[in-house]
């Protein structure tokens, strides 16, 4: 089922006739409920603008699903009812095909309401958008902190098409209709001087995202980041972002947040200073936040990380993209791979969760090249970084785009950047306009087939199921992972798995296969006997989870229709069977956190018959809980209750056993049937 939603935002009330009403972008709708707190800092740093700056402005939320045509007008027709005097659109490049249907429904509803574009797609293709689509108005390229506020002020207190010209970054129609593209020649470089963004949109949840600084120098050739911030690094002062995380803590209550900025560490005595102030505000204050945050690994230093850790520091995004060198002095990311790893060592090390970014498809990409990355991700993988991939996605305004946009095919996969599933009504727009939507696009490669890179890609993003195990077993990876050919072993075995047809995650199924057959391997290599349980529980997790997406969310995996004939949502309660499960084990294997990726196993484990309780609690989060004989023995008979039924036939046990609250509690019964 090929469902998208517009961003859930907000707990303001809808309120009538604000003077902007402001659109986040779409997103799947199966992060809906575990992505209430997302609103793109960028839009929340408009709406602190437009706030300070006295305009009525208001975001958006719905949850209105864009599966069909006549569902835009009916978000359309949503979107009319708040009766804004301006309707503005943040945009990128998996979201910019539902903008342009939305916003041409929209025209149709009521033609005289001004419609803006801002972000990264619109501002590269503004333009072409505007030429192509005369229901859009007006696009503001670039950072809008101040050209929104002028617009503003000309729109509601003047007629059309007066100074437009004046507002720097504006793209949009003159008197004579003819289209204008302003310079771009104001960006603030003292980000001090903006308002605070309006953090008060985001819910009462954890992950916010500060707005640290903007802007990156290099110039890897598949990104638009440093075009959309004219490559001009800054950042905001050390006691402005804790004015920030302090004014969110007090607005929200949330204690870790992200910092927005995709290279905040370039200015190693600036993040020197960041953290010294942070521990400093933690003693002051009397509480620690945690955060994350995004870096170069040749923009860090093993001390600069130690240092990050004590100041709260837990989780660090490093795009390698690449493990062959070759590739990366292609795309001009200059970036040593050994250093690589002794930079995500170091963040392991000091317990931050360290997480590694890969694509492939890259031009001539070759097999050798398709190897060196498996490599790099797996060693990174034992390491203690949480590896991902996507595919290339060519994107408008970059480099790779120029060069070889001529040569792109659309086959209605999509994988990387934009990894929504189309619907008929939104594929028609894609095709007739692929310069607009390129990203949704793939290069061809004469080397390595689709299917493969596909194949590649999906199985990358799976193995964050196992670190535990690939942890464990991390010495005879690090010695062995040389000597294999991954793609060759890779291509003779994934048809097996890609042609079962009871096989919806074929990736899965031959990672699962490929890690036994090499515990196997490593059975008579002084392997501990005990490799089996954690492997067991990696797989029971990974599989529970995966059962979550497809039936809790019927998410469509791999474009195809495998929504379970038996499941039904709206029956009575959801059944205890479906994501959960009870596994036996010879060995007290919670001598380790099992939900830990980075922790080591210290000490010997004790043999017997040991029971843990598995659930998945989201699509992308499994967690394990060691229960007693008798907790395993209540959930035994149990399997095909439903919930409501579980908890009423066991009513009086709830109220009086420990055994049986502790159960109701872990399996989180309650909240599952409200």
């Amino acid at each position: 089922m090929q469902l998208l939603i517009l961003q859930l935002t907000g707990l303001t009330l809808k309120k009538h006739n604000p003077e902007i009403l402001l659109i986040p972008p779409l997103s799947f709708h199966q992060d809906i409920e575990n992505n209430k707190s997302f609103i793109p800092v960028g839009l929340l740093a408009l709406l602190g603008s437009l706030h300070s700056n006295g305009f009525d402005a208001q975001l958006y939320k719905t949850t209105g699903y864009l599966e069909k045509l006549h569902d835009y007008n009916t978000v359309a027709e949503d979107i009319l009812t708040y009766q804004p005097k301006i309707i503005g659109f943040s945009t990128w490049c998996n979201t910019y095909p539902y903008v342009i249907k939305l916003c041409r429904e929209i025209k149709n509803l009521n033609p005289d309401v001004p419609i803006i574009l801002g972000g990264p797609q619109a501002s590269v293709l503004d333009i072409k958008t505007i030429k192509r689509f005369p229901f859009i108005d007006f696009v503001l390229r670039g950072e809008a902190d101040y050209s929104i506020v002028q617009l503003l002020t000309f729109l509601l207190k003047n007629n059309f098409q007066n100074r437009l010209e004046e507002i720097s970054g504006l793209t949009f129609r003159d008197k004579n209709h003819k289209i204008v593209a302003n310079s771009y020649n104001r960006i603030e470089k003292d980000l001090n001087k903006l308002p605070i963004p309006a953090y008060q949109e985001i819910p009462n949840l954890t992950g916010n995202r500060i707005d640290a600084g903007r802007g990156c120098p290099f110039s890897c050739t598949y990104c638009t980041t440093n075009q959309f911030f004219s490559k001009s690094y800054r950042v905001k002062s050390p006691e402005r972002i804790i004015k920030e995380v302090d004014t969110c803590f007090i607005q929200s209550g949330s204690t870790s947040f992200g910092f927005a900025h995709d290279m905040i560490t370039l200015n190693k005595k600036f993040m020197i200073s960041l953290c010294k102030k942070l521990r400093a505000h933690y003693k002051s204050i009397g509480r620690k936040y945690t955060w994350s945050c995004s870096a170069r690994t040749d923009c860090v230093s093993a001390d600069l990380l130690k240092l990050m850790a004590k100041a709260g520091c837990e989780a660090i995004f490093f795009g390698i993209e690449s493990g062959s060198e070759r590739i990366r002095k292609i795309i001009k990311k200059d970036i040593d791979l050994d250093q690589a790893y002794e930079m995500v060592s170091a963040a392991s090390i000091n317990m931050m969760k360290p997480v590694v970014s890969y694509m492939t498809g890259f031009p001539g990409e070759t097999k050798e090249d398709l190897e060196a990355t498996l490599k790099s991700v797996i060693k990174m993988t034992v390491l203690g970084a949480k590896p991902q991939m996507t595919m290339l996605s060519i994107l408008p305004g970059t480099p790779l785009f120029s060069q070889y946009f001529d040569q792109l095919e659309y086959d209605g996969n999509f994988s990387g950047f934009t990894s929504n599933y189309l619907s008929d009504v939104e594929i028609q727009l894609v095709k007739t306009h692929p310069d607009l939507f390129s990203s949704f696009y793939y290069l061809p490669n004469k080397d390595l087939s689709r299917n493969l890179l596909n194949f590649v890609v999906n199985l990358v993003n799976y193995i964050p199921d196992f670190m535990p195990t690939f942890r464990f077993i991390r010495k005879f990876i690090l010695n062995d992972v040389s000597k294999i050919k991954l793609i060759d072993y890779l291509e003779a075995k994934m048809s097996d798995f890609i042609n079962d047809p009871e096989m919806h995650t074929p990736e899965y199924f031959f990672l699962a296969d490929s890690i036994k057959t090499y515990l196997k391997y490593l059975e008579n290599k002084e392997l501990p006997v005990y490799a089996s349980d954690f492997f067991y529980i990696d797989c029971v997790k990974a599989f529970l989870r995966i059962k979550y997406l497809i039936l809790h969310e019927d998410f469509p995996l791999h474009n195809k229709d495998i929504k379970s004939k038996t499941y039904d949502k709206n029956a009575d309660g959801l059944k205890l069977y479906l994501f959960q499960e009870v596994v036996t084990t010879d060995y007290d294997i919670s001598k380790i956190s099992l939900n830990s990726e980075n922790e080591e196993l210290k000490t010997k484990l004790r043999k017997g018959k040991f029971k843990f309780l598995v659930i998945a609690k989201t699509h992308k989060r499994s967690v394990v809980y060691k229960i007693t004989k008798k907790e395993a023995e209540i959930l035994k008979n149990s399997q095909e209750l439903h919930y409501s039924d579980y908890i009423y036939a066991n009513k009086t046990k709830f109220q009086k056993s420990a055994s049986w609250k502790r159960i109701k509690r872990l399996v989180d019964i309650g909240a599952l049937i409200e």
